[in-house]
């Protein structure tokens, strides 16, 4: 398998076959690289760097080599492409995102080295992903959701039909993870569904319920304690519902 079969390019997202996706902030896009600010991935490919993220960063989150002191979770890892390429990404454990931050060419000894640079990122505080970078991924994410959404809840509802009792799991837009029952209750069936409350929005649950059985009101849907076959996980906030004859 190349490099290139590892993922799909998606807005300004790389979704990689690991579970989590690249990303490249937006001072590094328009300062760093040039590029017009709201570039996709797949328009920033042309950038060696960029291509040695979707290379390097599409299994490995982290690097050999950090950029300044390692700092555990929070080490800026380097990123390099031939002699001249270098670049410093981060990895987010919490959104599972890796973010290439900064890029510069390597000229050792010259003021204008990537490690000059990036040592003067560092120094400011501007090396990591903004406020505006972070509400831009929620954002992606989000219109990403809300487009397979009905298709993808479909499917999972299909899935579950096929092995009543059988839990099954899948992420609805690439990142929000599902569970779903059909329990046979007599002779009606009881949809359960459960999701992750750390990864999802409460707009989104809202339009999840609804693509699972468009022709019912939010209000038939009743909260559960549980799933039928398992405890909820409350480190993650999980929370269920389920609806009779969904």
């Amino acid at each position: 398998m190349s490099s290139s079969e590892t993922g799909r390019c998606l807005g300004r997202s790389y979704i990689c076959d690991a579970g989590h996706e690249l990303r490249v902030t937006a001072r590094c896009v328009v300062a760093d690289l040039g590029a017009t600010s709201g570039a996709t991935f797949e328009q920033l490919l042309r950038y060696p760097i960029v291509r040695a993220l979707r290379n390097e960063r599409h299994t490995t989150i982290r690097g050999t080599t950090t950029v300044g002191p390692a700092a555990g979770d929070d080490s800026v890892w380097v990123l390099r492409q031939g002699n001249d390429h270098r670049g410093a990404t981060w990895f987010d454990h919490a959104d599972k995102v890796v973010w290439l931050c900064a890029y510069g060419r390597h000229r050792s000894g010259e003021p204008d080295d990537a490690f000059q640079h990036f040592a003067a990122l560092r120094g400011c505080g501007a090396m990591l992903p903004t406020e505006a970078d972070c509400q831009a991924l929620v954002e992606d994410r989000a219109e990403r959701f809300a487009y397979v959404v009905a298709d993808e809840a479909s499917e999972l509802l299909a899935a579950a039909r096929a092995r009543p009792g059988v839990e099954q799991r899948r992420v609805i837009g690439t990142t929000q993870p599902v569970g779903l029952i059909v329990h046979v209750v007599e002779t009606l069936d009881e949809t359960f569904v459960a999701v992750y409350g750390d990864v999802t929005m409460p707009d989104q649950l809202l339009v999840l319920l609804v693509a699972l059985c468009p022709e019912r009101a939010f209000e038939d849907w009743r909260w559960e304690r549980r799933m039928p076959t398992r405890e909820l996980d409350v480190t993650r906030g999980e929370i269920c519902f389920s609806i009779m004859g969904g």
